[in-house]
């Protein structure tokens, strides 16, 4: 553990493997943040939280399929129902 705390410099806890906060835990409180990714029928969604000092995606895109006319981009290409 990093003690980055002196007397009166608490400041803001970030993603960092340091204590910035002063309060004797490292990374904590800081809140997930809502991420989406991929296209069509691949759209997901996921978060990024802190994890091990870094920032980390969990946001994983589904598998492009083939495309068929039904209305929905099947094949992860950004236009649906072409070829």
């Amino acid at each position: 553990m990093i003690d980055s705390c002196a007397a009166g410099q608490a400041g803001i806890e970030t993603c960092n493997g340091i204590d910035d906060d002063c309060d004797g835990q490292i990374d904590n409180g800081i809140a997930a943040v809502p991420t989406t990714c991929g296209v069509g029928a691949c759209a997901s969604t996921g978060s990024i939280t802190c994890q091990g000092a870094q920032l980390v995606d969990s946001c994983t895109a589904g598998q492009a399929g083939v495309e068929t006319c039904n209305g929905i981009d099947d094949d992860c290409d950004g236009q649906i129902d072409n070829g």
